[in-house]
């Protein structure tokens, strides 16, 4: 199983775990919203440039994490 100590304390699930591997590793989840409707009132120039900024930013995220 993949989980935090924390998450694997609190779930009980260290119960079923013969063996543990201390690697440096975390998980990170992240989203970025708006809704269709907010989105379809900004100005064609905006929504162009709210597509091409966080295109370039969802991957340096992704890079990241």
């Amino acid at each position: 199983m993949y989980a935090p100590p924390s998450a694997a304390i609190g779930l009980q699930w260290y119960r079923h775990v013969k063996y543990i591997l201390d690697y440096p590793i975390a998980m990170s989840t992240a989203a970025t919203i708006m809704s269709k409707k907010s989105y379809e009132k900004l100005p064609e120039e905006y929504r162009k440039i709210v597509k091409e900024t966080s295109e370039e930013y969802n991957a340096k995220l992704i890079k990241l994490i």
